[in-house]
């Protein structure tokens, strides 16, 4: 018996159409929406003379334009895609305007780093785990802003004693956050697995209960008013 070849043909026809719809839906973007609000808080890590002024949506989210190591605290924004602008004064610096996206109901740090002079400004936007594990025990994590630093360990001491090292953390990198004993420690920041150290803390104290950022900012080849450090934000 024979078959009518326009069913066969009409079969690979409607099957084709099935996958070229399958092929086109995997390669096109759907947009996800959100509603709500998240909460940003925003870091000066640039190492330069100046101010700088950050906006989301044309909004000012610093009061007060922030010298190179200065923040502001958690602030009420719109969930979703924003775009965010860095400006001196008036003037928007030149490819800073970019677009971030926050999910509602998180909190997020936003570093704004590298060089105005060298047209190299960047952000490093973090999501901030503000969930505390215990009421004994600290939580903290590490970012690196420093632009001209190779991969970065810090290491807390007590005394002489090397008590934890967070290890290998590059330019523009960061970590999760881990669990450390409350206590008053000393810190370094060295190249990964090298002595001597390139910057040294003392008395950084960490309360039971508490969330901390640990950044470094500055400049290795500077040892003036940019030279590398360490420096703590209180999360909680």
């Amino acid at each position: 018996m024979i078959r009518p070849i326009w069913k066969n043909n009409l079969h690979s026809i409607l099957l084709f159409a099935v996958l070229l719809f399958l092929v086109s839906c995997k390669d096109t973007v759907v947009p996800v929406l959100q509603f709500g609000e998240a909460k940003i808080r925003v870091i000066n890590a640039i190492p330069e003379t100046g101010s700088i002024s950050f906006y989301v949506n044309d909004t000012l989210k610093t009061p007060t334009p922030l010298l190179f190591g200065d923040n502001v605290g958690y602030q009420n924004i719109s969930a979703g895609t924003a775009s965010v602008a860095a400006k001196v004064g008036i003037n928007t610096i030149n490819k800073s305007q970019v677009d971030l996206y926050f999910k509602n109901a998180k909190n997020y740090t936003v570093f704004i780093a590298a060089k105005v002079g060298k047209d190299s400004l960047t952000y490093i936007s973090t999501e901030d785990n503000l969930t505390v594990l215990t009421d004994t025990t600290s939580k903290v994590r590490f970012i690196n802003a420093s632009p001209d630093s190779p991969n970065l360990d810090l290491v807390f001491y007590k005394g002489t004693d090397s008590i934890s090292t967070i290890k290998n953390i590059n330019y523009r990198s960061g970590t999760e956050y881990v669990q450390l004993k409350p206590g008053t420690y000393n810190i370094q920041l060295r190249a990964s697995s090298k002595m001597p150290a390139l910057a040294n803390n003392t008395g950084f104290v960490l309360a039971k209960g508490k969330i901390y950022t640990l950044f470094a900012k500055g400049l290795v080849k500077d040892n003036g008013s940019f030279k590398l450090n360490t420096v703590m934000l209180k999360d909680n």
